[in-house]
């Protein structure tokens, strides 16, 4: 896939998990559905002309105004799709969220197949990080994506909640099985775990003995 088109599509994630981060917050209110006409209100945007959308070859399917939409804005139908399964079966799912004792029990099992992510900036991280967890700066997710196997259950921790859940939500947006942990690190480190400041490999989750534990929410 294009990698333009991709970044394009994420912005828009970005910008819609920014307005949906209250959201999470509250469990027990169901996101209410908008009409997906509703996306159009208002909308004065001009179509780019000569630009076709590389994930929508004309002539496939009846062109809605949904589909209009997304072409004129060059967004990936497949993507966009994605992001609307993610954000509906959020509130079921407890938004993708995992209590800071379930990862406790999760990095003490030393479970295969299970990784802790760290989107923290690599300062933080060398400061003080949850021993065998992985750094990723959230700015560097998308071009270092490659470095965690897709089949990895992961559970991302920061030191700002939104952060975390800006990082869980796009790795699911490529198909990995991601979750964020509130309070990350810093409640880490208040509850007296432990943390390191060595840095050295990784031990990369053994996919072929993965397991998924069921988790508390």
């Amino acid at each position: 896939m294009n990698k333009r088109w991709f970044i394009v599509t994420l912005a828009c994630l970005l910008v819609v998990l920014g307005m949906g981060t209250a959201l999470a917050a509250m469990p027990d209110q169901p996101m209410a559905h908008q009409p997906k006409q509703g996306m159009m209100a208002g909308d004065q945007h001009q179509p780019m002309m000569g630009q076709p959308n590389p994930c929508m070859p004309d002539g496939q399917m009846p062109m809605t105004d949904m589909m209009k939409m997304m072409q004129e804005r060059h967004l990936c139908p497949m993507l966009v799709a994605k992001m609307d399964d993610i954000l509906k079966a959020a509130p079921e799912k407890a938004y993708y969220r995992v209590g800071l004792e379930d990862l406790k029990s999760i990095y003490d099992s030393q479970t295969p197949g299970l990784l802790i992510l760290d989107v923290r900036p690599q300062g933080m991280y060398e400061a003080g990080h949850i021993p065998g967890s992985l750094s990723i700066p959230l700015p560097t997710l998308v071009e270092k994506m490659s470095l965690i196997h897709p089949d990895t259950v992961v559970y991302v921790v920061c030191a700002v909640d939104s952060n975390a859940t800006f990082a869980a939500y796009t790795l699911r947006m490529v198909g990995y099985d991601a979750y964020m942990v509130p309070g990350g690190v810093p409640a880490w480190k208040d509850k007296g775990y432990p943390l390191t400041t060595e840095i050295g490999p990784v031990q990369m989750p053994q996919m072929t003995q993965m397991q998924h534990p069921q988790h508390q929410h």
